[in-house]
């Protein structure tokens, strides 16, 4: 297989990949972006996949035109490892002829949500696409009018914790810790965390917040926290290596997300006894279903109103989001802040429902079907089959 993407940006789909590239040596990995590579070019450098970039032969930057240098490239690298499959990434003009002649299959992590240039073209391009969640499934149904066959191969838990055997004590009568884990973008909804902290505060239950991560809201977030009045009460720690000590030290994370497709971080929260506050949305409740693990909030601030009262006013949201309930492509909206404090409250008052919480967090995460090795296994299954049942390559 030869594994497409754009290497700008390494998040938890490439890692993803690099797991499973590591159990199958023989694959490569090309990158199909036309600019620098970022962080995960400099990851690649210890890992053992073949590895190239389309626009580049070595050092050398291949100029666009003629297109056949870059089209021959890609052409080379297909011959070698065969099937092209393009992970959450349309074909450019360099490989649409290619993609069309191959069994190209396509993975979905996100992209399906938006509209791409080229998505309404992408039944001509795979011949099957493999998604992250059922909500994924769905999104390039409803949203691209994809009606060749789609397999559904949910994420794993990335970070298991196997010598984590019990579940955190109930934080009653102490200040609450929740942890905030993402990119400080619009999207993740961090404002609103940050509202139900000053609410929480205001109702006397003391809590606090840790927010892992950096992005380009940072200082709109801070001048959010000031202006509530507790700048005092938020920790800002940017990006950090040992996540699960982050894990370690708070008592629950709050993901109030407008667009969550599967939900990496969640994952890792449960594997770590850290219960959740989210929304009710996207893929979300396929991984909690009915599991005290998780308190799920419907969404009913719409974004018009979120973008007013809880961005920078340049606010970087999907255009559209599922909805799990009625199984429809809706406008993105967000969870209310006194409904996420709410939830807080119920957690530091009843110790019974909160360790209950902790203790699903962790049975959820070690259920069958979750490890990477069972998602590498399924994957390989998945793709192994895919590439025999479709045509044969038309070079």
């Amino acid at each position: 297989m030869l594994h497409c993407l754009n290497a700008t940006v390494f998040g938890g789909m490439e890692r993803l990949l690099l797991q499973y590239t590591t159990e199958h040596a023989t694959d490569g990995i090309i990158a199909v972006n036309d600019c620098d590579l970022g962080p995960f070019d400099l990851t690649l450098k210890d890992h053992s996949a073949p590895y190239r970039q389309l626009s580049h032969f070595g050092s050398i930057r291949l100029p666009e035109r003629p297109k056949l240098l870059r089209r021959s490239r890609m052409q080379a690298a297909v011959l070698r490892y065969g099937t092209p499959v393009y992970w959450n990434c349309l074909p450019d003009r360099y490989s649409r002829r290619i993609a069309r002649r191959s069994n190209a299959i396509y993975y979905d992590h996100c992209l399906a949500w938006y509209q791409p240039a080229g998505y309404h073209r992408t039944n001509k391009y795979f011949s099957f696409a493999i998604a992250c969640s059922y909500a994924s499934a769905r999104m390039l149904a409803l949203n691209w009018g994809f009606e060749n066959h789609i397999f559904v191969c949910a994420n794993p838990v990335l970070r298991e914790r196997p010598a984590l055997a019990k579940s955190k004590p109930a934080p009653i009568n102490r200040c609450l810790k929740i942890g905030v884990v993402g990119r400080l973008t619009d999207v993740k909804g961090v404002a609103l965390a940050l509202s139900a902290i000053s609410i929480a505060n205001r109702r006397g239950i003391p809590c606090e917040l840790h927010v892992a991560g950096t992005g380009p809201n940072q200082a709109y977030l801070k001048r959010h926290a000031f202006e509530l009045g507790i700048a005092s009460r938020v920790t800002w720690l940017g990006h950090i290596e040992q996540v699960d000590d982050f894990y370690d030290q708070v008592d629950c994370i709050v993901h109030a997300t407008l667009h969550e497709p599967s939900g990496l971080v969640l994952r890792e929260a449960c594997a770590a006894a850290c219960p959740v506050i989210s929304t009710r949305i996207d893929g979300i409740p396929e991984w909690f279903g009915n599991s005290p693990a998780a308190q799920l909030i419907a969404p009913t601030i719409q974004s018009e109103d979120y973008a007013r009262y809880y961005t920078s006013g340049r606010p970087d949201m999907p255009p559209v989001c599922y909805d799990p309930d009625l199984d429809c492509v809706r406008m993105p909206a967000a969870p209310d802040p006194e409904t996420i404090a709410d939830c807080i409250e119920k957690w530091t008052t009843d110790a019974e429902a909160y360790e209950l919480a902790s203790r699903s967090a962790i049975e959820l995460s070690r259920s069958e079907g979750h490890s990477v090795e069972s998602f590498n296994a399924r994957l390989s299954k998945i793709l192994d089959r895919a590439d025999k049942s479709g045509p044969q390559n038309r070079f």
